[in-house]
């Protein structure tokens, strides 16, 4: 009756041993210990919610780095438009102190030429249907998730956009003043596009500490110790092998016993 007993108790030890056994080789399988809620509910739920965070952060990314695209050709265009300008700056001072009349059409013809350019540069230079030197919004995005109200917004007004200067020539008028009024107005745009970057890249840099802060955590949340796990299994493996032996003694012994009461 006490081996009877024994065995049972035995038996139940060794199916728990087995069951813990096989939640090991899951574990080390998949990397984690933690694969379902039944394995630990409250870190599976903690986890389940730094994961959707995590997610939130690299959508952010995601749409600060497609703001970054027509920022920056917004930048290169300014960059563009703020050389060609000093360039007709240039001639126009050339042609306000020349007095060769071949050469002052020579200059005039290059002032034009520039000034077509730039309309060019505008006109060529879009983000989908919308210019990107242009007065207005050029793009909005969300940068943090907790707070729908916090956004990056991209935009110009009037004062940072120069005039159309492709019909203006020396011929008709136009002087250096003119075009120095035009030059600080593509610096202005030009600063406000260089300031988006800096501050794009700065957002993306800190969302990525963020989501690698979480990533550790996360990682320590779930992760298994897989030396620790392989050695555990080793243990369980060696128990189950003695609960085995000790089942078949118990039993031996409950056998022999039947034997001399029969």
């Amino acid at each position: 009756m006490i081996s009877s007993v024994n065995a049972s108790s035995l038996s139940q030890i060794y199916r728990s041993q087995g069951s813990e056994y096989n939640k090991l080789v899951g574990q080390i399988a998949t990397g984690k210990q933690i694969n379902k809620p039944s394995d630990d509910f409250v870190g599976f739920t903690r986890a389940a919610g730094i994961s959707t965070k995590i997610k939130a952060y690299q959508d952010v990314n995601t749409n600060l780095s497609e703001l970054r695209e027509p920022t920056k050709m917004a930048a290169d265009v300014g960059d563009t438009i703020f050389e060609d300008l000093t360039k007709m700056k240039k001639l126009a001072e050339k042609y306000a102190s020349e007095t060769d009349t071949a050469t002052k059409a020579t200059l005039d013809t290059e002032f034009k030429a520039l000034g077509t350019g730039i309309k060019d540069s505008i006109d060529g230079n879009k983000y989908g249907s919308t210019k990107v030197y242009a007065a207005g919004t050029l793009k909005e995005v969300g940068i943090n998730p907790d707070d729908s109200t916090a956004k990056l917004s991209v935009s110009y007004v009037a004062g940072d956009i120069i005039e159309d200067v492709s019909g203006w020539s020396l011929s008709g008028g136009k002087v250096a003043a003119d075009v120095q009024t035009e030059l600080e107005k593509a610096t202005s745009f030009t600063v406000k596009s260089k300031g988006y970057l800096e501050r794009i890249d700065r957002q993306i840099e800190l969302n990525e500490n963020l989501i690698g802060n979480k990533e550790s955590t996360y990682g320590a949340l779930t992760d298994i110790d897989e030396v620790k796990s392989l050695m555990k299994m080793t243990d369980l493996q060696v128990r189950q092998q003695s609960t085995m032996s000790m089942i078949a003694q118990a039993n031996g012994m409950a056998g022999m016993v039947s034997r001399l009461y029969s």
